[in-house]
């Protein structure tokens, strides 16, 4: 479980990394969203990632 965790956060980031390089970012949500330690169990950003999205 802690492994898929770890590869969805990867994935998240990898994607998000390659939509900046080229100019465009979409939200990394999946619609999973669950809160723990102030970081979102779905798609791996920190609760004020999340908040400050629409600014990015």
């Amino acid at each position: 479980m802690a492994l898929d965790r770890a590869l969805q956060w990867l994935y998240c980031r990898a994607f998000f990394i390659s939509e900046v390089a080229v100019g465009k970012v979409e939200s990394p949500c999946i619609s999973q969203c669950k809160i723990k330690d102030e970081v979102c169990q779905g798609c791996g950003r920190k609760r004020s990632e999340i908040k400050g999205w629409k600014e990015l």
